[in-house]
């Protein structure tokens, strides 16, 4: 399950890299993050930041889980490497 995950992972980020410089400048992006999963979260992160980076809008939205990584005292398994 996790070598299936990383690759579609993997693949979803090559791909939404390769559209990014497709779009418009200036455009919005709505990143919508609930996985409680740690790399599902950095890969969700670090495209966000490429489209910021890119001079695009970000909204990052943090659901169930995944909120966990906003708190001050977050639990461990949010922050884990």
């Amino acid at each position: 399950m996790q070598v299936r995950s990383l690759a579609f992972l993997a693949a979803l980020s090559i791909s939404a890299l390769t559209a990014l410089p497709a779009t418009a400048a200036g455009q919005r992006f709505l990143t919508l993050l609930s996985s409680g999963d740690a790399e599902a979260q950095a890969f969700s992160l670090i495209l966000a930041n490429e489209a910021r980076g890119a001079g695009h809008a970000v909204d990052l939205v943090l659901c169930g889980p995944a909120g966990d990584i906003a708190l001050k005292a977050a639990p461990a398994a949010a922050t884990r490497p």
